[in-house]
């Protein structure tokens, strides 16, 4: 981890860096004077992580917030929630905001002169807007409610996403082949899930606890039993039971009702996640995108083999009898596009992946390598000049506009939330198989360099973490 501090109009801010790629970058606000502006700031030591840095000009976006006072004569009090201290914005003003406590709610409370409770607007008329200037998220006052209206059109973040794809595969199976030697290599099955009940949350599903799952099993087997006795019975289509938690349950076909003791309604419904499940939804200047495969397998399909199964989910052993099956990767995204610029804004990033096992041995390795090797075809090369040929066609003029009009630099992606859940691996390692051709350690030297590492002892559910 790295200290870093910066000079700013007439303050310091305090940024946590972390080795290698950003996971965590917070600005914040010190009260202290530092009388050497290049002065080396000193290092948090942590195992593997001793970086030193020095003091760097501030950038933009560094800041979480600039607030812009554009009213000509009410300044703007505002204070980060749980925080007693208050700072005062006058009136045509601008201010890079920093959280003074990184630890407490990012909760920016503010007010209008000497208003605390009466709300900022009048008659509903809204004084602020929320948008992007690049990577810079500014909050902005104003008494010109056209302007702010506007603001607000214009920007992503009030931009709906009223167009979606769903798609929904139960099962799916692939099987891979090398068609050279007609050898199958393994097989990749996403399955759905067994059947569970899910609470209903508008798009999102929620599968409830293993023991509420148990409980309503027992009473929806009662309920059907009793069905297909008396099919017409209208009562019994009203009846209503009880278990722990609920003081009544009511089920029609496969979805039930269920209410506590106080009186909160919850809707659960009986069925089998999809194996793949995919939704992509789009705007203008948004679009996210959620993905979930259930449940991961892959078969080792090679007449030999230690380890018939290569991967599978596993189930952790600290959670006992109150586990809850989940999907194994669940991937959701949430991006905004920036108009005429190449920076791409994530709102959020989320990766879970769940506990699970790998089992491979040498042969199947060398069977990989086989597959993906490339065979040389003895033919002429061929240069494909139809891009050069178009290019000389166009005139000189034509060719400098497309080079201006066209965004320059590299594409930069910034991430307001991103979450890599951390990854518990188990896995396993055999000699068994045949051995590798000198040529195919050649082509993947590093393939041969772990061969011979491994070849030591063999590896037995060892946990990477």
């Amino acid at each position: 981890m790295i200290l870093r501090v910066d000079a700013f109009h007439e303050s310091y801010r305090l940024l946590f860096y972390a080795p290698f790629w950003i996971l965590n970058r917070t600005d914040l606000k010190l009260d202290f004077q530092i009388e050497n502006n290049r002065m080396l700031i000193d290092v948090i030591e942590r195992p593997y992580l001793i970086c030193p840095e020095k003091i760097g000009n501030y950038k933009i976006g560094d800041a979480p917030l600039l607030i812009v006072n554009l009213f000509e004569n009410d300044s703007i009090p505002f204070r980060q929630s749980k925080d007693v201290r208050t700072e005062i914005l006058p009136p045509l003003n601008y201010v890079y905001y920093t959280w003074i406590d990184p630890l407490q709610p990012k909760l920016l409370l503010v007010s209008r002169g000497s208003q605390t409770k009466d709300p900022l607007g009048k008659e509903g008329d809204p004084v602020y807007a929320v948008f992007l200037d690049g990577v810079q998220t500014v909050l902005l006052f104003c008494d010109d409610s056209k302007l702010i209206q506007t603001i607000a059109v214009k920007s992503p973040l009030s931009d709906s996403m009223d167009q979606q794809i769903q798609i929904g595969i139960k099962d799916i199976g692939i099987s891979i082949v090398n068609d050279i030697s007609r050898e199958e290599l393994f097989y990749i099955s996403l399955n759905k899930s067994k059947i569970v009940w899910t609470e209903m949350k508008k798009s999102r599903v929620k599968i409830l606890s293993s023991d509420i799952n148990q409980q309503l099993e027992e009473l929806y087997r009662t309920y059907t039993q009793q069905y297909e006795i008396n099919p017409d019975d209208k009562q019994l289509m009203e009846k209503k039971y009880q278990m722990e938690g609920f003081r009544e349950i009511t089920f029609h076909d496969d979805t039930a009702e269920l209410i506590d003791s106080k009186d909160r309604k919850k809707t659960a419904k009986r069925q089998a996640l999809d194996g793949l499940w995919v939704e992509y939804s789009f705007s203008t200047m948004n679009s996210a995108l959620h993905l979930r495969i259930n449940r991961l397998q892959i078969d080792n399909q090679l007449s030999y083999t230690m380890f018939p199964v290569m991967l599978y989910p596993v189930i952790p052993k600290s959670t006992g009898n109150e586990y809850v099956e989940k999907p194994f990767i669940e991937l959701s995204i949430y991006e905004s596009k920036l108009a005429q610029t190449n920076i791409k804004q994530f709102k959020y990033f989320k990766l879970l992946i769940q506990e699970f096992a790998v089992q491979i041995d040498q042969g199947l390795i060398v069977a990989i390598l086989s597959f993906l090797t490339q065979h040389n075809i003895n033919s002429p090369p061929m240069i494909n000049m139809s891009s050069d040929l178009e290019q000389i066609r166009k005139s000189l003029d034509i060719i400098i506009k497309s080079q201006i009009d066209s965004p320059s630099g590299e594409t930069e992606m910034f991430f307001d939330n991103i979450h890599l859940s951390p990854l518990k691996i188990h896995v396993s390692f055999s000699m068994h198989g045949s051995n590798p051709s000198e040529k195919l350690l050649n082509e993947y030297p590093l393939v041969g360099f772990l061969l011979q590492t491994l070849n030591v002892a063999e590896v037995q559910d060892v946990i990477l973490r």
